[in-house]
């Protein structure tokens, strides 16, 4: 198997259950990076928990972003914005394994939740992975640059090119710079990071024409960085100095009508239990959020 950069833009079907059949058989690197990928999900809550390989051998190539229209960063508010009312959550995993099927807060538009679940919901899960996180201060010192910002744009920016079968298609975000945390962000365009996800679905042309649009806190790998520090091969140097990936979802702190939402809440209370990091911050402020990480770099 080996990669090529995907000049059309345009994405193939690519269900994830092709990911762990097919990565795992990739001998060739053409200009990838090693990229947190679909956890494996129980099919119960008493399954035993499987982690994800770092998939270091996946052969990639790439595209250059589409120019997207930047958009203006909401400022910070000077205090911390109360939390809408919600709700009472669940206080153990069997609450949440009732509630498994609730993915409506109130206060929250639900065609803004819906816009948004529908996009990440191939690109999260309530799985585990090699990395895991157990509090914002740990994942802030793990990675090389933190972010608030929105996605500006969507774009296959690589394809995996597998000798026996179709190409498959990965899927890149545009995020707008509107605070940085940490790090400074080497970009392709001004204001803008490149970050990588997974293999783009069925649904792909559907939901990049409709992205969401509320605002997230990204803690990323720098894809050159990453390889430095774990003595890993370049292979294409530039592409990697401007390529960031999650170290799996934990990394992606979502907010809806102020408030964090976190991605596959119920499933992942069910399945791992109400402590697992960042279920404790579902229905936080998200202002009261950005303002812990911001004291983290003090």
């Amino acid at each position: 198997m080996m990669v090529r950069r995907s000049h059309d833009g345009l994405g193939r079907v690519a269900a994830i259950l092709i990911i762990a059949l097919v990565l795992p058989a990739c001998s060739t690197i053409v200009g990838s990076s090693p990229s947190a990928q679909p956890p494996t999900t129980p099919a119960a809550p008493s399954a035993e928990a499987t982690t994800v390989a770092d998939p270091s051998s996946m052969p990639t190539t790439h595209s250059t972003p589409p120019a997207t229209a930047s958009a203006s960063p909401s400022p910070a508010p000077d205090s911390p914005s109360p939390a809408k009312s919600a709700p009472p959550l669940p206080s153990t995993s069997d609450e949440a394994c009732d509630l498994e099927e609730d993915r409506v807060s109130a206060g929250v538009p639900s065609e803004a939740r819906d816009r948004s679940d529908t996009f990440w919901s191939g690109f999260t899960g309530p799985g585990l992975y090699d990395e895991e996180f157990e509090s914002l201060s740990e994942m802030y010192e793990a990675v090389h640059v933190v972010l608030r910002g929105r996605i500006a744009g969507a774009y296959i920016g690589q394809e995996i090119i597998d000798e026996d079968g179709p190409p498959i298609p990965l899927a890149f975000i545009s995020i707008t710079t509107g605070e940085i945390l940490k790090g400074i962000p080497a970009s392709v365009t001004a204001g803008q990071v490149e970050v990588r996800l997974w293999p783009a679905g069925s649904n792909w042309d559907e939901i990049r024409n409709d992205l969401p649009d509320e605002e997230y806190l990204f803690f990323l790998y720098n894809d050159a960085e990453h390889r430095s520090d774990h003595d890993l091969p370049s292979d294409d140097a530039e592409l990697e100095a401007t390529t960031y990936f999650r170290p799996n979802d934990q990394a992606v702190i979502r907010e809806l009508d102020g408030v964090v939402s976190t991605f596959e809440y119920f499933a992942a209370a069910c399945q791992y239990g109400m402590d697992r990091f960042p279920l404790g911050l579902e229905g936080a402020a998200f202002e009261e959020v950005v303002q812990q990480v911001r004291e983290l770099s003090r």
